[in-house]
Protein backbone atom coordinates (compact mmCIF):
# COMPACT_ATOMS: atom_id res chain seq x y z
CA UNK A 1 0.00 0.00 0.00
CA UNK A 2 2.92 2.33 0.63
CA UNK A 3 4.08 1.86 -2.97
CA UNK A 4 0.51 2.20 -4.25
CA UNK A 5 0.06 5.43 -2.38
CA UNK A 6 3.27 6.87 -3.81
CA UNK A 7 2.26 5.78 -7.29
CA UNK A 8 -1.15 7.46 -6.97
CA UNK A 9 0.43 10.64 -5.61
CA UNK A 10 2.99 10.76 -8.44
CA UNK A 11 0.31 10.12 -11.04
CA UNK A 12 -1.89 12.91 -9.65
CA UNK A 13 1.00 15.37 -9.56
CA UNK A 14 1.91 14.56 -13.14
CA UNK A 15 -1.76 14.89 -14.07
CA UNK A 16 -1.96 18.27 -12.40
CA UNK A 17 1.18 19.51 -14.11
CA UNK A 18 0.14 18.28 -17.54
CA UNK A 19 -3.32 19.79 -17.31
CA UNK A 20 -2.56 22.97 -15.41
CA UNK A 21 0.52 24.09 -17.35
CA UNK A 22 0.01 26.13 -20.49
CA UNK A 23 0.90 23.97 -23.49
CA UNK A 24 4.17 25.18 -25.05
CA UNK A 25 3.15 24.08 -28.56
CA UNK A 26 0.02 24.74 -30.55
CA UNK A 27 -2.54 21.97 -30.21
CA UNK A 28 -5.43 21.14 -32.49
CA UNK A 29 -8.98 21.82 -31.29
CA UNK A 30 -10.67 18.87 -29.64
CA UNK A 31 -7.50 16.96 -28.75
CA UNK A 32 -6.89 16.04 -25.13
CA UNK A 33 -3.97 17.39 -23.19
CA UNK A 34 -1.25 14.76 -22.75
CA UNK A 35 -1.12 12.69 -19.60
CA UNK A 36 2.17 10.97 -18.76
CA UNK A 37 1.70 7.78 -16.76
CA UNK A 38 4.67 6.76 -14.58
CA UNK A 39 6.39 3.46 -15.44
CA UNK A 40 8.12 1.06 -13.14
CA UNK A 41 11.52 -0.13 -14.37
CA UNK A 42 14.17 -2.66 -13.50
CA UNK A 43 17.88 -2.83 -14.29
CA UNK A 44 18.72 -6.21 -15.86
CA UNK A 45 22.17 -7.81 -16.20
CA UNK A 46 24.50 -5.98 -18.59
CA UNK A 47 25.24 -7.19 -22.10
CA UNK A 48 28.39 -9.20 -22.64
CA UNK A 49 29.54 -6.62 -25.21
CA UNK A 50 28.65 -2.90 -25.27
CA UNK A 51 26.77 -2.52 -28.54
CA UNK A 52 24.73 0.06 -30.40
CA UNK A 53 22.53 -0.19 -33.49
CA UNK A 54 22.13 -3.96 -33.07
CA UNK A 55 19.19 -5.79 -34.66
CA UNK A 56 16.73 -6.87 -31.96
CA UNK A 57 14.49 -9.93 -32.14
CA UNK A 58 12.43 -12.18 -29.89
CA UNK A 59 13.51 -15.68 -30.97
CA UNK A 60 12.02 -18.74 -29.30
CA UNK A 61 10.98 -16.51 -26.43
CA UNK A 62 14.54 -15.20 -25.96
CA UNK A 63 15.41 -11.52 -26.52
CA UNK A 64 18.29 -11.59 -29.02
CA UNK A 65 20.70 -8.89 -30.27
CA UNK A 66 22.55 -9.47 -33.53
CA UNK A 67 25.58 -7.44 -34.61
CA UNK A 68 25.85 -3.69 -34.22
CA UNK A 69 29.02 -1.84 -33.27
CA UNK A 70 30.85 -1.47 -29.97
CA UNK A 71 32.84 1.31 -28.31
CA UNK A 72 35.11 3.12 -30.76
CA UNK A 73 32.72 2.47 -33.68
CA UNK A 74 34.14 -1.02 -34.20
CA UNK A 75 31.90 -3.67 -35.82
CA UNK A 76 30.61 -6.57 -33.72
CA UNK A 77 30.74 -10.11 -35.10
CA UNK A 78 28.54 -11.78 -32.48
CA UNK A 79 25.01 -12.11 -31.15
CA UNK A 80 23.65 -12.26 -27.61
CA UNK A 81 20.51 -13.89 -26.24
CA UNK A 82 18.95 -13.47 -22.81
CA UNK A 83 18.27 -16.74 -20.99
CA UNK A 84 18.24 -17.87 -17.35
CA UNK A 85 18.85 -14.36 -16.06
CA UNK A 86 21.91 -13.50 -18.15
CA UNK A 87 23.09 -12.51 -21.61
CA UNK A 88 24.88 -15.26 -23.51
CA UNK A 89 27.29 -14.48 -26.35
CA UNK A 90 27.36 -16.37 -29.68
CA UNK A 91 30.26 -15.76 -32.05
CA UNK A 92 29.40 -15.14 -35.70
CA UNK A 93 31.42 -15.58 -38.86
CA UNK A 94 31.70 -11.99 -40.14
CA UNK A 95 31.30 -8.45 -38.77
CA UNK A 96 27.62 -7.48 -38.62
CA UNK A 97 27.45 -3.70 -38.23
CA UNK A 98 24.72 -2.20 -40.45
CA UNK A 99 23.85 -5.67 -41.74
CA UNK A 100 20.49 -6.54 -43.28
CA UNK A 101 18.66 -8.87 -40.86
CA UNK A 102 15.34 -10.60 -41.34
CA UNK A 103 13.63 -13.47 -39.54
CA UNK A 104 12.63 -16.29 -41.89
CA UNK A 105 9.54 -18.48 -41.71
CA UNK A 106 11.80 -21.23 -40.34
CA UNK A 107 12.48 -19.10 -37.26
CA UNK A 108 16.10 -18.53 -38.25
CA UNK A 109 17.56 -15.10 -39.04
CA UNK A 110 19.36 -14.25 -42.28
CA UNK A 111 22.17 -11.70 -41.78
CA UNK A 112 23.60 -10.12 -44.93
CA UNK A 113 26.45 -7.66 -45.49
CA UNK A 114 27.43 -4.79 -43.22
CA UNK A 115 30.38 -2.45 -42.91
CA UNK A 116 33.63 -4.01 -44.06
CA UNK A 117 35.65 -2.41 -41.25
CA UNK A 118 35.39 0.02 -38.36
CA UNK A 119 34.12 3.62 -38.48
CA UNK A 120 31.36 2.66 -40.94
CA UNK A 121 33.80 2.16 -43.80
CA UNK A 122 33.17 -0.07 -46.80
CA UNK A 123 30.68 -2.83 -47.53
CA UNK A 124 30.85 -6.62 -47.32
CA UNK A 125 29.56 -9.62 -49.30
CA UNK A 126 29.02 -12.21 -46.60
CA UNK A 127 25.73 -13.85 -45.66
CA UNK A 128 25.20 -15.99 -42.57
CA UNK A 129 22.27 -17.71 -40.89
CA UNK A 130 21.59 -17.54 -37.15
CA UNK A 131 19.78 -20.56 -35.69
CA UNK A 132 18.20 -19.59 -32.34
CA UNK A 133 17.54 -23.24 -31.45
CA UNK A 134 21.21 -24.20 -31.73
CA UNK A 135 22.48 -20.71 -30.82
CA UNK A 136 24.93 -20.89 -33.73
CA UNK A 137 25.79 -19.20 -37.03
CA UNK A 138 26.33 -20.98 -40.34
CA UNK A 139 27.66 -19.64 -43.65
CA UNK A 140 25.57 -19.06 -46.78
CA UNK A 141 26.58 -18.13 -50.36
CA UNK A 142 27.57 -14.49 -50.79
CA UNK A 143 25.32 -11.82 -52.30
CA UNK A 144 25.59 -10.66 -55.88
CA UNK A 145 27.25 -7.45 -54.63
CA UNK A 146 28.67 -6.11 -51.40
CA UNK A 147 26.31 -4.06 -49.25
CA UNK A 148 25.90 -2.11 -46.01
CA UNK A 149 22.73 -0.54 -44.64
CA UNK A 150 20.65 -2.82 -46.83
CA UNK A 151 17.26 -4.38 -46.10
CA UNK A 152 16.08 -7.97 -46.53
CA UNK A 153 12.64 -9.59 -46.48
CA UNK A 154 11.44 -13.12 -47.17
CA UNK A 155 8.63 -13.61 -49.69
CA UNK A 156 6.00 -16.35 -49.34
CA UNK A 157 7.62 -18.21 -52.26
CA UNK A 158 10.83 -18.65 -50.23
CA UNK A 159 13.00 -16.02 -51.89
CA UNK A 160 14.67 -13.34 -49.81
CA UNK A 161 14.64 -9.91 -51.46
CA UNK A 162 17.73 -7.82 -50.62
CA UNK A 163 18.17 -4.18 -51.62
CA UNK A 164 19.81 -0.96 -50.44
CA UNK A 165 23.39 0.19 -49.93
CA UNK A 166 25.55 2.82 -48.25
CA UNK A 167 27.98 5.02 -50.24
CA UNK A 168 27.88 2.41 -53.02
CA UNK A 169 25.80 1.29 -55.99
CA UNK A 170 22.51 -0.52 -55.41
CA UNK A 171 20.36 -3.23 -56.99
CA UNK A 172 17.52 -5.58 -56.12
CA UNK A 173 18.44 -9.21 -55.78
CA UNK A 174 16.36 -12.30 -55.12
CA UNK A 175 18.44 -14.44 -52.82
CA UNK A 176 17.47 -18.11 -53.19
CA UNK A 177 20.16 -19.82 -51.06
CA UNK A 178 21.97 -21.09 -54.14
CA UNK A 179 25.63 -20.76 -55.08
CA UNK A 180 24.68 -18.84 -58.25
CA UNK A 181 21.89 -16.34 -57.50
CA UNK A 182 19.91 -14.86 -60.41
CA UNK A 183 21.08 -11.61 -61.97
CA UNK A 184 20.20 -8.56 -59.82
CA UNK A 185 17.57 -6.09 -60.96
CA UNK A 186 18.30 -2.41 -61.59
CA UNK A 187 16.83 0.18 -59.22
CA UNK A 188 15.22 3.52 -59.99
CA UNK A 189 17.62 5.26 -57.62
CA UNK A 190 20.10 4.59 -54.78
CA UNK A 191 18.59 3.93 -51.36
CA UNK A 192 19.74 2.96 -47.86
CA UNK A 193 17.66 0.69 -45.58
CA UNK A 194 14.72 0.75 -48.02
CA UNK A 195 11.30 -0.68 -47.28
CA UNK A 196 10.68 -4.10 -48.83
CA UNK A 197 6.94 -4.72 -48.57
CA UNK A 198 5.66 -8.08 -49.92
CA UNK A 199 2.57 -7.58 -52.07
CA UNK A 200 2.19 -11.15 -53.42
CA UNK A 201 3.84 -14.53 -53.05
CA UNK A 202 6.35 -13.54 -55.75
CA UNK A 203 6.38 -9.73 -55.65
CA UNK A 204 7.27 -6.83 -53.37
CA UNK A 205 7.21 -3.05 -53.28
CA UNK A 206 10.64 -1.48 -52.70
CA UNK A 207 10.97 2.20 -51.80
CA UNK A 208 13.40 4.18 -49.69
CA UNK A 209 13.16 7.23 -47.47
CA UNK A 210 16.89 8.09 -47.66
CA UNK A 211 19.53 7.73 -50.36
CA UNK A 212 22.97 6.12 -50.14
CA UNK A 213 24.33 9.19 -48.29
CA UNK A 214 21.45 9.50 -45.80
CA UNK A 215 19.69 12.39 -47.56
CA UNK A 216 15.89 12.37 -47.99
CA UNK A 217 14.76 10.82 -51.28
CA UNK A 218 12.64 13.21 -53.33
CA UNK A 219 10.60 12.50 -55.33
CA UNK A 220 9.77 9.03 -54.05
CA UNK A 221 9.82 6.24 -56.62
CA UNK A 222 8.78 2.66 -55.88
CA UNK A 223 10.18 -0.42 -57.62
CA UNK A 224 8.59 -3.85 -58.04
CA UNK A 225 10.22 -7.20 -58.74
CA UNK A 226 8.71 -7.35 -62.21
CA UNK A 227 10.79 -4.32 -63.20
CA UNK A 228 7.99 -1.78 -62.85
CA UNK A 229 8.79 1.63 -61.33
CA UNK A 230 6.33 4.41 -60.53
CA UNK A 231 6.25 7.68 -58.49
CA UNK A 232 4.67 7.71 -55.02
CA UNK A 233 2.92 10.77 -53.63
CA UNK A 234 3.03 11.72 -49.94
CA UNK A 235 0.67 14.17 -48.22
CA UNK A 236 1.90 17.75 -48.85
CA UNK A 237 4.88 18.63 -46.66
CA UNK A 238 5.26 15.13 -45.25
CA UNK A 239 8.50 13.15 -45.27
CA UNK A 240 8.89 9.37 -45.18
CA UNK A 241 11.41 8.14 -42.59
CA UNK A 242 13.39 4.88 -42.55
CA UNK A 243 12.53 2.19 -40.00
CA UNK A 244 15.71 0.95 -38.31
CA UNK A 245 14.09 -1.48 -35.85
CA UNK A 246 13.26 -4.54 -38.00
CA UNK A 247 9.61 -4.01 -37.00
CA UNK A 248 6.74 -5.87 -38.65
CA UNK A 249 4.95 -2.96 -40.33
CA UNK A 250 2.13 -4.94 -41.96
CA UNK A 251 -1.32 -4.17 -40.54
CA UNK A 252 -3.35 -6.03 -43.15
CA UNK A 253 -3.21 -7.38 -46.68
CA UNK A 254 -1.47 -4.79 -48.83
CA UNK A 255 -1.45 -2.29 -45.93
CA UNK A 256 1.44 -0.99 -43.80
CA UNK A 257 2.19 1.62 -41.14
CA UNK A 258 5.41 3.54 -41.84
CA UNK A 259 7.21 6.14 -39.66
CA UNK A 260 7.19 9.68 -41.00
CA UNK A 261 7.46 13.38 -40.19
CA UNK A 262 4.44 15.61 -40.80
CA UNK A 263 4.38 19.07 -42.35
CA UNK A 264 5.42 20.58 -38.99
CA UNK A 265 8.39 18.17 -38.75
CA UNK A 266 6.72 16.30 -35.89
CA UNK A 267 6.95 12.48 -35.54
CA UNK A 268 4.03 10.75 -37.23
CA UNK A 269 2.85 7.64 -39.04
CA UNK A 270 1.68 7.10 -42.60
CA UNK A 271 -0.77 4.42 -43.69
CA UNK A 272 0.26 2.87 -47.01
CA UNK A 273 -2.59 0.99 -48.64
CA UNK A 274 -1.28 -0.67 -51.81
CA UNK A 275 0.35 2.43 -53.37
CA UNK A 276 -1.60 5.26 -51.67
CA UNK A 277 -0.29 7.09 -48.58
CA UNK A 278 -2.59 8.72 -46.05
CA UNK A 279 -1.68 10.43 -42.74
CA UNK A 280 -2.54 8.79 -39.41
CA UNK A 281 -4.08 11.14 -36.86
CA UNK A 282 -2.93 10.71 -33.25
CA UNK A 283 -5.34 11.34 -30.38
CA UNK A 284 -3.81 13.04 -28.46
CA UNK A 285 -0.86 14.21 -30.53
CA UNK A 286 2.67 13.30 -29.50
CA UNK A 287 3.78 16.23 -27.32
CA UNK A 288 7.03 18.04 -27.96
CA UNK A 289 7.23 19.24 -24.37
CA UNK A 290 6.84 17.55 -21.00
CA UNK A 291 7.23 18.45 -17.31
CA UNK A 292 10.79 17.05 -17.60
CA UNK A 293 11.79 19.04 -20.69
CA UNK A 294 11.70 18.89 -24.48
CA UNK A 295 11.13 15.40 -25.91
CA UNK A 296 13.17 13.94 -28.76
CA UNK A 297 10.99 11.22 -30.28
CA UNK A 298 12.80 8.52 -32.31
CA UNK A 299 10.14 7.35 -34.74
CA UNK A 300 12.73 5.43 -36.77
CA UNK A 301 13.04 3.03 -33.79
CA UNK A 302 9.32 2.25 -33.84
CA UNK A 303 8.39 -1.28 -32.75
CA UNK A 304 5.10 -3.11 -33.23
CA UNK A 305 2.93 -5.76 -31.61
CA UNK A 306 0.75 -6.92 -34.54
CA UNK A 307 -1.39 -9.27 -32.43
CA UNK A 308 -2.39 -6.42 -30.12
CA UNK A 309 -2.42 -3.85 -32.95
CA UNK A 310 0.01 -1.64 -31.06
CA UNK A 311 3.02 0.42 -32.10
CA UNK A 312 5.61 1.79 -29.65
CA UNK A 313 7.69 4.94 -30.23
CA UNK A 314 10.49 5.70 -27.74
CA UNK A 315 11.59 9.18 -26.78
CA UNK A 316 14.30 10.83 -24.71
CA UNK A 317 15.01 14.33 -23.41
CA UNK A 318 16.66 16.62 -25.93
CA UNK A 319 18.84 17.92 -23.10
CA UNK A 320 19.57 15.78 -20.08
CA UNK A 321 19.54 12.09 -19.30
CA UNK A 322 17.72 9.56 -17.18
CA UNK A 323 14.21 9.94 -18.63
CA UNK A 324 12.53 7.55 -21.07
CA UNK A 325 9.22 8.26 -22.77
CA UNK A 326 7.13 5.61 -24.49
CA UNK A 327 4.19 6.38 -26.76
CA UNK A 328 1.82 3.44 -27.14
CA UNK A 329 -0.09 3.87 -30.40
CA UNK A 330 -3.24 1.76 -30.74
CA UNK A 331 -3.91 1.58 -34.46
CA UNK A 332 -6.87 -0.85 -34.37
CA UNK A 333 -9.32 1.80 -35.62
CA UNK A 334 -6.99 3.32 -38.22
CA UNK A 335 -7.93 0.82 -40.93
CA UNK A 336 -11.54 1.95 -40.68
CA UNK A 337 -10.55 5.61 -41.07
CA UNK A 338 -10.41 6.49 -37.38
CA UNK A 339 -7.70 8.01 -35.22
CA UNK A 340 -4.89 6.15 -33.51
CA UNK A 341 -5.28 6.33 -29.73
CA UNK A 342 -2.05 7.35 -27.99
CA UNK A 343 -1.09 6.61 -24.39
CA UNK A 344 2.04 8.21 -22.93
CA UNK A 345 4.34 6.64 -20.35
CA UNK A 346 7.43 7.99 -18.61
CA UNK A 347 10.21 6.67 -16.39
CA UNK A 348 12.36 9.35 -14.77
CA UNK A 349 15.55 9.33 -12.70
CA UNK A 350 16.85 6.16 -14.39
CA UNK A 351 20.64 6.00 -13.78
CA UNK A 352 22.88 5.06 -16.73
CA UNK A 353 19.99 5.15 -19.20
CA UNK A 354 21.26 5.15 -22.84
CA UNK A 355 20.03 8.16 -24.80
CA UNK A 356 19.38 6.28 -28.07
CA UNK A 357 18.52 2.59 -28.05
CA UNK A 358 16.29 0.07 -29.76
CA UNK A 359 13.32 -1.33 -27.84
CA UNK A 360 11.62 -4.73 -27.85
CA UNK A 361 8.05 -5.40 -26.62
CA UNK A 362 7.87 -8.68 -24.68
CA UNK A 363 4.86 -11.00 -24.39
CA UNK A 364 4.50 -10.29 -20.66
CA UNK A 365 3.91 -6.57 -21.30
CA UNK A 366 7.41 -5.31 -20.54
CA UNK A 367 9.44 -3.16 -22.93
CA UNK A 368 13.09 -4.18 -23.12
CA UNK A 369 15.82 -1.60 -23.80
CA UNK A 370 19.22 -3.31 -24.30
CA UNK A 371 22.41 -1.41 -25.09
CA UNK A 372 22.41 1.81 -27.09
CA UNK A 373 24.51 4.97 -27.39
CA UNK A 374 24.52 8.73 -27.08
CA UNK A 375 22.81 10.74 -29.85
CA UNK A 376 24.84 11.92 -32.84
CA UNK A 377 27.79 9.67 -32.12
CA UNK A 378 28.74 6.08 -32.93
CA UNK A 379 31.76 5.89 -30.64
CA UNK A 380 30.10 5.44 -27.24
CA UNK A 381 28.28 2.08 -27.21
CA UNK A 382 26.49 1.02 -24.02
CA UNK A 383 26.03 -2.33 -22.28
CA UNK A 384 23.26 -1.47 -19.82
CA UNK A 385 19.92 -3.25 -20.16
CA UNK A 386 16.56 -2.17 -18.72
CA UNK A 387 13.02 -3.51 -18.59
CA UNK A 388 10.14 -1.03 -18.35
CA UNK A 389 6.60 -1.78 -17.21
CA UNK A 390 4.12 0.54 -18.95
CA UNK A 391 1.18 -0.98 -17.06
CA UNK A 392 -2.47 -0.48 -17.97
CA UNK A 393 -3.12 2.60 -20.16
CA UNK A 394 -5.21 5.38 -18.65
CA UNK A 395 -7.12 7.34 -21.21
CA UNK A 396 -6.30 11.06 -21.30
CA UNK A 397 -9.28 13.32 -20.85
CA UNK A 398 -9.98 16.49 -22.80
CA UNK A 399 -11.66 18.21 -19.87
CA UNK A 400 -10.46 21.70 -18.88
CA UNK A 401 -7.62 21.97 -16.39
CA UNK A 402 -9.83 23.45 -13.66
CA UNK A 403 -11.79 20.17 -13.55
CA UNK A 404 -8.60 18.29 -12.70
CA UNK A 405 -7.60 20.84 -10.07
CA UNK A 406 -11.05 20.49 -8.50
CA UNK A 407 -10.66 16.71 -8.59
CA UNK A 408 -7.25 16.93 -6.92
CA UNK A 409 -8.61 19.21 -4.22
CA UNK A 410 -11.42 16.78 -3.44
CA UNK A 411 -8.95 13.90 -3.34
CA UNK A 412 -6.69 15.83 -0.94
CA UNK A 413 -9.62 16.61 1.37
CA UNK A 414 -10.74 12.97 1.31
CA UNK A 415 -7.24 11.75 2.10
CA UNK A 416 -6.81 14.14 5.02
CA UNK A 417 -10.24 13.21 6.38
CA UNK A 418 -9.37 9.52 6.08
CA UNK A 419 -6.09 10.00 7.94
CA UNK A 420 -7.81 11.76 10.81
CA UNK A 421 -10.42 9.00 11.11
CA UNK A 422 -7.86 6.22 10.85
CA UNK A 423 -5.88 7.39 13.86
CA UNK A 424 -2.19 6.65 14.46
CA UNK A 425 -0.27 5.54 11.40
CA UNK A 426 0.52 1.87 11.31
CA UNK A 427 4.07 0.69 10.97
CA UNK A 428 5.05 0.31 7.31
CA UNK A 429 5.89 -3.25 6.29
CA UNK A 430 9.50 -4.25 6.04
CA UNK A 431 11.01 -4.52 2.58
CA UNK A 432 10.91 -8.31 2.81
CA UNK A 433 7.14 -8.16 3.39
CA UNK A 434 6.40 -6.10 0.26
CA UNK A 435 5.69 -8.27 -2.80
CA UNK A 436 8.40 -7.75 -5.39
CA UNK A 437 6.47 -9.05 -8.38
CA UNK A 438 3.35 -7.71 -10.01
CA UNK A 439 0.45 -10.06 -10.59
CA UNK A 440 1.51 -10.54 -14.21
CA UNK A 441 5.07 -11.35 -13.17
CA UNK A 442 3.74 -13.98 -10.77
CA UNK A 443 1.47 -15.52 -13.41
CA UNK A 444 4.34 -15.68 -15.89
CA UNK A 445 6.61 -17.20 -13.23
CA UNK A 446 4.11 -20.04 -12.69
CA UNK A 447 4.19 -20.78 -16.40
CA UNK A 448 7.89 -20.35 -17.10
CA UNK A 449 9.52 -21.50 -13.86
CA UNK A 450 7.04 -24.18 -12.76
CA UNK A 451 5.62 -25.04 -16.22
CA UNK A 452 2.09 -24.98 -14.85
CA UNK A 453 0.74 -24.98 -18.42
CA UNK A 454 1.66 -28.67 -18.66
CA UNK A 455 -1.14 -29.50 -16.20
CA UNK A 456 -4.03 -30.90 -18.26
CA UNK A 457 -7.36 -29.21 -17.62
CA UNK A 458 -5.72 -26.15 -16.06
CA UNK A 459 -8.31 -23.52 -15.14
CA UNK A 460 -8.00 -19.86 -14.28
CA UNK A 461 -9.23 -20.60 -10.75
CA UNK A 462 -6.26 -22.98 -10.27
CA UNK A 463 -3.84 -20.13 -10.97
CA UNK A 464 -5.83 -17.76 -8.77
CA UNK A 465 -5.70 -20.19 -5.85
CA UNK A 466 -1.94 -20.63 -6.16
CA UNK A 467 -1.45 -16.84 -6.15
CA UNK A 468 -3.95 -16.26 -3.31
CA UNK A 469 -6.13 -14.01 -5.45
CA UNK A 470 -9.33 -14.51 -7.44
CA UNK A 471 -10.13 -15.57 -10.99
CA UNK A 472 -11.47 -12.16 -11.98
CA UNK A 473 -8.16 -10.44 -11.18
CA UNK A 474 -6.16 -13.04 -13.12
CA UNK A 475 -8.38 -12.81 -16.20
CA UNK A 476 -8.47 -9.02 -16.10
CA UNK A 477 -4.68 -8.83 -15.71
CA UNK A 478 -4.07 -10.99 -18.80
CA UNK A 479 -6.69 -9.12 -20.81
CA UNK A 480 -5.47 -5.60 -20.01
CA UNK A 481 -1.72 -6.31 -19.99
CA UNK A 482 -1.45 -8.75 -22.90
CA UNK A 483 -4.80 -8.52 -24.67
CA UNK A 484 -5.27 -12.28 -24.23
CA UNK A 485 -7.81 -14.58 -22.63
CA UNK A 486 -6.61 -17.15 -20.12
CA UNK A 487 -6.95 -20.13 -22.53
CA UNK A 488 -5.10 -18.25 -25.29
CA UNK A 489 -2.33 -17.29 -22.86
CA UNK A 490 -1.86 -20.86 -21.61
CA UNK A 491 -2.10 -22.41 -25.06
CA UNK A 492 0.67 -20.10 -26.27
CA UNK A 493 3.01 -21.73 -23.75
CA UNK A 494 1.79 -25.19 -24.70
CA UNK A 495 2.41 -24.58 -28.40
CA UNK A 496 5.92 -23.25 -27.77
CA UNK A 497 6.70 -26.22 -25.53
CA UNK A 498 5.42 -28.58 -28.23
CA UNK A 499 7.73 -26.89 -30.74
CA UNK A 500 10.64 -27.37 -28.35
CA UNK A 501 9.82 -31.09 -28.04
CA UNK A 502 9.65 -31.47 -31.83
CA UNK A 503 13.04 -29.79 -32.21
CA UNK A 504 14.77 -31.74 -29.46
CA UNK A 505 13.00 -35.11 -29.95
CA UNK A 506 12.19 -35.51 -33.68
CA UNK A 507 11.05 -39.11 -33.21
CA UNK A 508 8.50 -38.32 -30.48
CA UNK A 509 4.92 -39.01 -31.56
CA UNK A 510 2.24 -36.36 -31.62
CA UNK A 511 0.15 -38.13 -28.97
CA UNK A 512 3.03 -37.95 -26.50
CA UNK A 513 3.86 -34.36 -27.48
CA UNK A 514 0.23 -33.42 -26.90
CA UNK A 515 0.19 -35.03 -23.46
CA UNK A 516 3.57 -33.66 -22.38
CA UNK A 517 2.56 -30.12 -23.42
CA UNK A 518 -0.67 -30.16 -21.41
CA UNK A 519 -3.25 -30.47 -24.19
CA UNK A 520 -6.43 -32.40 -23.36
CA UNK A 521 -6.15 -34.50 -26.50
CA UNK A 522 -4.38 -34.94 -29.81
CA UNK A 523 -7.18 -33.29 -31.82
CA UNK A 524 -7.09 -30.26 -29.53
CA UNK A 525 -3.30 -30.12 -29.98
CA UNK A 526 -3.56 -30.07 -33.79
CA UNK A 527 -6.33 -27.46 -33.78
CA UNK A 528 -4.62 -25.15 -31.29
CA UNK A 529 -1.19 -25.47 -32.92
CA UNK A 530 -2.54 -24.39 -36.31
CA UNK A 531 -4.52 -21.52 -34.76
CA UNK A 532 -1.36 -20.14 -33.13
CA UNK A 533 1.17 -20.77 -35.91
CA UNK A 534 -0.90 -20.84 -39.09
CA UNK A 535 0.44 -24.28 -40.06
CA UNK A 536 -0.04 -27.87 -38.91
CA UNK A 537 2.52 -29.52 -36.62
CA UNK A 538 3.70 -31.67 -39.54
CA UNK A 539 4.23 -28.65 -41.80
CA UNK A 540 6.05 -26.78 -39.05
CA UNK A 541 8.26 -29.78 -38.28
CA UNK A 542 9.16 -30.27 -41.94
CA UNK A 543 10.49 -26.71 -42.05
CA UNK A 544 13.06 -27.32 -39.33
Amino acid sequence: MKFLGKGITASLLVLAFACGKEAPQESKPGLAQPLFQPMEWKRLPDLQVPRADASIFLLNGEPTLIGGHTTGFLPVSSAEYFSKGRWNKVEGLYPMDAAACTQLSSGKVLVAGGYESGFGIGQSWGVQLYDPSAHAFSSLPVMSQKRANASARELPDGRVVISGNWYFSDSIESYVFQAEPPAPQAVSGPRAVPYILPTASDNALILGAIDEHGNPVSPLVADELDGTSFPVQLPPGWQLRPCLSQADLSVGKGTWLLPARDSLDEPALLLLRETVFSPVSFRPELPGESPWGTIRWEETLLQTEPQRKLAWIPGWLSAGTGVLFLAQVNYSSVLAGGDAEVYLFVASAVPDLPEVAGILPLPDGRILLPGGKRPNTNYDARKECFAFYPGVPVKASGLPAWVFWLFLSLVAVAVLWGIRRRGPKKKAPEASEVPEKTLLDRIVALMEEEQLFRRRGLLVKDVAELLHTNSTYVSACLNTQLGKSFPDFVNGYRVRYAQQLMREHPSMGYAQISEESGFSGENVFFRTFKAHTGVTPSAWKSGL
